[in-house]
């Protein structure tokens, strides 16, 4: 089949299909997953891609200078997996919007 495959932090991770001949870029595919979770604002993601030769190579993408423009939208293809990983903030900034009330 051909997918992308996105997981981490994103409002619906998920197998995004790759029309023939065709790739997808990152925010493209970002997109189709929901898009990123609002208040975790992640700084960064890592490609996965298997090369012709068989090895398999790690990317890591800075979605904070892709989103503004500073950083080149990378073209992801079927096969590539798309993770957007939690950090110690974006953690913490889960656990503070799930266990924390202010007000009333």
């Amino acid at each position: 089949p051909r997918l992308i495959y996105v997981t981490g932090i994103l409002n619906q991770p998920a197998a995004i299909p790759v029309p023939r001949d065709r790739e997808l870029s990152v925010m493209r595919v970002v997109a189709a997953a929901g898009g990123l979770v609002d208040f975790l604002e992640p700084e960064e993601a890592t490609l996965w891609r298997r090369l012709n030769d068989g090895r398999q190579v790690r990317v890591k993408l800075n979605l904070d200078d892709i989103r503004t423009g500073k950083g080149q939208d990378t073209a992801l293809r079927a096969g590539d997996i798309l993770d957007v990983p939690h950090t110690l903030t974006s953690r913490f900034r889960q656990w503070v919007s799930e266990n924390v009330r202010i007000g009333p």
